[in-house]
C-alpha cells in the first residue's frame, strides 16, 4: 500500500474520532448512561492519539515537532490516571453503610475519612463489588462531612420567634405536609461518628440502581477535588443558599462556614425522606424556607435579600439545570435594579 494512503487514512480516522468525541461530550449523552459514556470516551481518546501518531509518523517519518505535541497530550492523560490511582491507594478501602431512606433515595456513610468541612468539594466513589465486571465505574458526589449532620449551630439573624414567616406557616400544617419530626434519643441531635463522609444518593440508573441496604459495602474514595472557589462567597455580608432536592448535600457545608446564612430548600413529595433524615441537623438553622411539594419563590427570595440592606450578598444554588438558570437570571435582574452587590456561585449537579 502506498505510504501516502496510509497517512491519509490515519488522518481521516483521527478527524472522525475528534468530531465524534466533541459531539457526544454533551450533557444529554453523559446523563443517559454515564458509565457507558465514560468508557467509550476513554477508548475513543486512545484511538485518537494512535491515529494522530501514525498519521504524523507515516507523513514525516521521524514525526518532527509533532512528536512533542503528541507526547505532551499523552503525558497529561497518563499522569491524570496515575494521580487518580495514587489517591485511591493512599485513601485505601473503606466499608460503607448503605441505608435506604425510601423511594429512590439512599444514604451512604463512609467512616474514618478525616477531611475538613470546607464547602465546594466533590469526590469520586467506587463500589467495585456492586458490578464486579465493571469494577472501574465511579460517580461524582458532593462532599458532606458526617459531623455536620450531628452538630448544633446557629447562623443568621432571626426575627423574634427565631424562624421565618414561611417556617411559621410550615409548622402550622406540619402534620399534613411534613409529618412529625423524629426525636433523637438525646432530645437534640442524632448521634453520628465524628469522622467520615455522608452521601445522599438518588438512584438514577447505572451503578446507583444497584445500591441497596448494606452494613459493609466495599468502597473506594477518590478526592477531594475543589469545585469553584468559595472565597468570594464567604466574604459576603450575607449568604443565600438555594437548593432543590438532593442539592442540599452540596450546600450544607456553606451553612457551617458562614455566620449569616439563609437556606431555601425545595423538595418534591417523593423526596420528603431526605428532609426526615436531615431535619435534626437543620433544626437550629434559624433562617430557612423549606417547601415540600411546592416550588420555591425565587423572585421573592432574591428580592428580599436585595431589599434587606446588605451591601454584598452571596447566592449559592445547587439543583436542577432549570432552577440554576432561574436563579442566575433573577440575580442578574436584581443586581441591575438595586444597590446590592451579588456574588453568584452555581453548584449544578450535572456532569
Amino acid at each position: 500500500m502506498d505510504a501516502s494512503m496510509v497517512y491519509w487514512k490515519w488522518g481521516i480516522a483521527a478527524t472522525v474520532v475528534t468530531v465524534i468525541l466533541a459531539f457526544f461530550s454533551g450533557l444529554p449523552f453523559r446523563k443517559s448512561s454515564y458509565e457507558v459514556w465514560l468508557l467509550v470516551h476513554i477508548l475513543l481518546s486512545i484511538v485518537l492519539i494512535l491515529g494522530c501518531w501514525y498519521h504524523a509518523y507515516t507523513l514525516y517519518q521521524f514525526l518532527g515537532g509533532v512528536f512533542y505535541f503528541l507526547c505532551a497530550a499523552s503525558a497529561v492523560w497518563f499522569l491524570d490516571r496515575v494521580g487518580r490511582i495514587a489517591r485511591l491507594v493512599g485513601m485505601g478501602p473503606r466499608r460503607a453503610k448503605v441505608t435506604g431512606l425510601g423511594g429512590d433515595y439512599v444514604r451512604i456513610d463512609i467512616p474514618a475519612v478525616r477531611w475538613g468541612a470546607d464547602p465546594g468539594k466533590h469526590v469520586y466513589i467506587y463500589f467495585p463489588t456492586l458490578r464486579p465486571m465493571r469494577f472501574w465505574e465511579n460517580h461524582p458526589f458532593s462532599v458532606l462531612p458526617t459531623h455536620l449532620l450531628g452538630q448544633k449551630y446557629l447562623v443568621g439573624p432571626t426575627n423574634s420567634t427565631g424562624i421565618s414567616q414561611h417556617d411559621r406557616e410550615e409548622k402550622q400544617d406540619r402534620s399534613r405536609s411534613v409529618g412529625p419530626a423524629r426525636q433523637p434519643p438525646d432530645g437534640g441531635m442524632q448521634q453520628h461518628p465524628g469522622a467520615g463522609l455522608t452521601l445522599y444518593v438518588r438512584k438514577a440508573g447505572g451503578m446507583t440502581n444497584h445500591l441497596e441496604a448494606n452494613s459493609s459495602l466495599l468502597t473506594f474514595v477518590e478526592g477531594p477535588y475543589m469545585n469553584n472557589s468559595s472565597t468570594a462567597i464567604l466574604r459576603c455580608d450575607r449568604v443565600l443558599l438555594v437548593c432543590g432536592g438532593i442539592g442540599i448535600t452540596g450546600l450544607l457545608p456553606f451553612a457551617h462556614a458562614h455566620w449569616n446564612v439563609k437556606l431555601a430548600w425545595g423538595l418534591k413529595e417523593s423526596a420528603k425522606c431526605l428532609y426526615d433524615d436531615m431535619e435534626p441537623s437543620l433544626h437550629s438553622l434559624t433562617d430557612k424556607d423549606i417547601r415540600i411539594g411546592h416550588r420555591l419563590d425565587i423572585d421573592k427570595l432574591i428580592a428580599d435579600e436585595a431589599g434587606s440592606g446588605w451591601e454584598r450578598v452571596g447566592v449559592v444554588v445547587c439543583g436542577p439545570a432549570a432552577m440554576c438558570d432561574e436563579v442566575r437570571a433573577t440575580v442578574i435582574r436584581a443586581a441591575k435594579s438595586s444597590n446590592t452587590e451579588f456574588e453568584l456561585e452555581i453548584e449544578a449537579y450535572s456532569w
